[in-house]
This record gives C-alpha cells, sequence and structure tokens, in this order.
C-alpha cells in the first residue's frame, strides 16, 4: 500500500509518463524508421549543447534546495539560477544557429534537415528551462503545481503534436513545434506562481558563485554524459542505417517506461532522502528499509515489460519496428539497475569529480564496444555494448557510494531480486528463439511472475512507500 500522497503522487506520475508510450502507435504509423531516426540523431547533437549550457546546475539545485530556510530565498535562488541558464543557452542556439551546417558537416550528419536541429535545440533548450520550476515543486514537496506542470506538458505537447500532423501535414519537426509551445506555456505559469509568493519581498538575484563551482566538476560527468547515452545512436547513424537509428530509437522509447517509473518514484522518495541526509541523526539502516520497497517495485516493473516485450510490438507497432523486441528487453535490464543512481550518495559526499570519473571510464567502454559490436551485430550489438557498460560503471558508481555514504542494504535480499530478473529474461531470450507455443511461453511467464512475488513475500517487503 502507498499513502495518500505517495499513491497519488506515483499514479499521475505514471499517467504522465505513459501518455508519449500510449501515443507511439500513432506516431510509428505516421513515421518512418528512417524519420524516426533522423529524429534520434538530432537529440544525440541538441543534448550535448543543452547539457554544456545547463552547467550542471540543476543538480546542485536540487542539492542546495533546502539549505535554504524561507521560501523568499527559495524562490530568489531559483529565478537567480533560472536567469544565468536562460542566458547560456540562448547564446548557444544563437551561435549554434549559424553554425548547423558546419556541425553536421563534422559529424558525417549532413543529410540531417537544418530547421529539424534549430527546431529541436529551441525545445529542448525551452524545456530544460521548464525543469527547473519541475525541480522547485518537487523539491517543495507541492504535489499539485508538480502534476499540473507533468499535465500540461505531457498532454499539451502531444495534443499540439497530433494537431499539427494530422491538419497541417508537418513530419518529425512536429514533435518539437509541441515542446515549444508547451514549455513557454508552463514557465510563463509557474513564474507567475512564484512572483505572486514574493509578496513584499522583492526579487533578488543571489550570487551562484558556489554554486557555480560546485557544478563545473559535473559538467564534463553530463557533457560526456549525453555523449555515453547518445553515442550507440550516433554510432549506429554512421556504421549502420538511419532507419536503424529509428527503431532502436522507438525501442528505447519503450524501454524507457520502466526509467520513467523510477523517475517517479525518484520525485516520491527523492526530497525524503535529502532530508534524511542533511538530518545528522540518520540512521543507516533506515534509508535501506525506506528505499528497498522502492527498489523492488521498480525492479517488478522492468520485469513485467521485459516477459511482455514482444506483446507489445505485436499490438501496438506496425511490423517494421519488430526488431527491436530485444534491444527493448535489454535495455529494461539496464534500466531496472539505475535506481541506484537515483540515490545521491557521493553528490551528498561532494564527490562530484569522482562523478565525473566514473562517468568517463562508462563512455570509454560505451565507445569501445559499440565499435566492436555495432558493425556486426547492428542495434542489437548497441544495446549489448550499452548493456555491458552501464553495469560495470553502474558497480563502480555502487561501490563508492556505499564507501562515502554507506546505506546498509541487505545484499542477499538485492541479489536474489536481481538474479531472478536476469534469470527470467535469459529464459524468455531462449524460449522465444525456440518459438514455443505461446500457450506454453504464457504459463511460463505467470510461473516466473509467481517467483518474483514470492521473493517480496519471503523478505516481508512491505510497499508502503511514503513522500
Amino acid at each position: 500500500m502507498f499513502n495518500n500522497i505517495a499513491f497519488r503522487f506515483l499514479t499521475s506520475q505514471s499517467l504522465v509518463g505513459a501518455i508519449p508510450f500510449l501515443m507511439l502507435p500513432i506516431y510509428t504509423k505516421k513515421f518512418s524508421p528512417e524519420e524516426y531516426g533522423a529524429y534520434g540523431l538530432s537529440i544525440v547533437i541538441i543534448s550535448i549543447f543543452s547539457g554544456i549550457g545547463n552547467m550542471g546546475l540543476s543538480v546542485i539545485f536540487e542539492r542546495n534546495f533546502h539549505e535554504y530556510k524561507l521560501e523568499y530565498e527559495k524562490i530568489n535562488y531559483l529565478f537567480s539560477i533560472v536567469f544565468f541558464v536562460c542566458c547560456v543557452l540562448f547564446i548557444i542556439w544563437g551561435i549554434s544557429f549559424f553554425l548547423v551546417e558546419n556541425i553536421l558537416r563534422l559529424l558525417n550528419l549532413e543529410s540531417l534537415d537544418h530547421k529539424l536541429i534549430s527546431m529541436g535545440m529551441l525545445a529542448l533548450f525551452l524545456k530544460s528551462i521548464q525543469d527547473y520550476f519541475l525541480l522547485f515543486f518537487k523539491q517543495n514537496k507541492e504535489f499539485k503545481n508538480y502534476i499540473k506542470l507533468k499535465y500540461i506538458e505531457s498532454i499539451g505537447s502531444n495534443i499540439f503534436t497530433v494537431i499539427l500532423i494530422f491538419l497541417y501535414d508537418l513530419r518529425i519537426v512536429s514533435l518539437f513545434y509541441g515542446i515549444v509551445l508547451v514549455s513557454i506555456i508552463n514557465v510563463i505559469w509557474a513564474s507567475f506562481i512564484l512572483f505572486s509568493r514574493l509578496k513584499k519581498n522583492n526579487l533578488q538575484f543571489i550570487n551562484l558563485f558556489p554554486s557555480i563551482r560546485l557544478s563545473l566538476p559535473l559538467t564534463p560527468r553530463i557533457f560526456f554524459g549525453v555523449i555515453n547515452t547518445k553515442f550507440d545512436k550516433y554510432l549506429l547513424g554512421i556504421l549502420n542505417t538511419i532507419s536503424g537509428v529509428g527503431v532502436y530509437e522507438v525501442a528505447q522509447r519503450i524501454g524507457n517506461v520502466v526509467f520513467l517509473l523510477q523517475t517517479s518514484l525518484e520525485n516520491v522518495f527523492g526530497p525524503t532522502i535529502y532530508s534524511k541526509m542533511f538530518n545528522e541523526n540518520k540512521q543507516e539502516s533506515s534509508l535501506a528499509d525506506y528505499l528497498t520497497p522502492f527498489f523492488y517495485a521498480t525492479t517488478g516493473f522492468a520485469f513485467l515489460i521485459c516477459l511482455f516485450t514482444q506483446e507489445i510490438y505485436i499490438v501496438f507497432l506496425p511490423i517494421e519496428y519488430n526488431s527491436g523486441v530485444r534491444v527493448t528487453m535489454i535495455l529494461c535490464l539496464l534500466y531496472a539497475t539505475y535506481f541506484f543512481g537515483k540515490i545521491p550518495q557521493l553528490l551528498f559526499a561532494k564527490k562530484t569529480y569522482l562523478i565525473s570519473a566514473i562517468t568517463l571510464i562508462n563512455i570509454f567502454l560505451n565507445i569501445t564496444l559499440n565499435l566492436m559490436l555495432i558493425s556486426n551485430y547492428g542495434i542489437e550489438g548497441a544495446a549489448v555494448a550499452t548493456f555491458i557498460s552501464g553495469i560495470i560503471s553502474g558497480g563502480i558508481s555502487f561501490y563508492y557510494s556505499q564507501k562515502f555514504t554507506p546505506i546498509n542494504w541487505d545484499y542477499t535480499q538485492l541479489f536474489l531480486i536481481i538474479f531472478h530478473l536476469f534469470l527470467s529474461i535469459l529464459i524468455i531470450f531462449y524460449l522465444n528463439a525456440i518459438s514455443l507455443d505461446y500457450i506454453y511461453l504464457l504459463l511460463i511467464k505467470t510461473l516466473l511472475i509467481v517467483g518474483y512475488l514470492l521473493i517480496g513475500v519471503y523478505y516481508k517487503i512491505n510497499l508502503k512507500l511514503t513522500y
């Protein structure tokens, strides 16, 4: 069971996260794998510039939020960061607008539409500005305002996109137009709410030098982190085909449902974790007891997506995307382990240089493995390379997180949950390969689900997720 606030927060977040997934049948019927490939490659380029422009300040904003006790101080801190980031991002956008052709030539991606890149850059820059307001409402535990912004973002952008597609016959760029319109609406609305709270207190810009000094070591991590998470698509575009990038993009979007649920859960436990970490009287074991049900829930969801990936493809997507089934399953396994990366142990310990170092290790592994596997195995090779590098770097990060900000996990319990997940998916891989009759396959999947539930019963994992 959830407490009332956590239940409403999580269900609302899950609904918001499900909308893009539910729109995939419409978009995949309208847009070919080649168009989705161009869209995915454009995001690779745009995300690099967005990561540089934000300079890691979103992470520092979350960390420092609770150091300000009065609400008007928190609002001033928010607007100080937003103003600074706006200036940096729009300077980058203005420069890149004139250099986009040279950038594409340098990256050997001349086939991409320049307008798609420019509009996409504007869209993601505006969205990153909007996300600071979401962080404010999340850290301030303002459930209603946070969810309103998320509803407007998710529902509004998809409504605008559908209108542009079917009434004006716009192509893949319509996905970016929807983000631009909704981000502007959300920023204006959230700014109005927060300005009204200042009352007699004037808006004052806070000295951001301490925040920037703390965030700068994170900038390489975020910059290279973007390269790390997007480089597989870039290599697919160079070594494989644009349509292969499109299939991979859609496969990743389905797998991202797991990551979106993790983010929803993080929005429930995140503020509490920071509060506990800043509490000098915190008990390490209480953090483990608090977080274990979240881990069990998110891993269970990833488990279900992996088990029924093939059914999702058959029911929702055109046949030309079916080669992404195993890609989605592999990525779901990886995303399940990302839960531990949602716990800011190294950031709390101010080990930002270590975070960047681990990210660089991950990038090296990811690039090396992608170069080795994509040429021979295409999109599945890219997924395997991402999986292996993610598991290794995640293990390193977990080790140092426990060293500097220890949490008293029950390691046997964690191992059994992860082992059951991995073993089950290996079984499904094998059964799909031998084309087992679906009735027997469904029976085995049911038994695997029962096995996972029994682990929760044995360890008395109580899903009382609290906000």
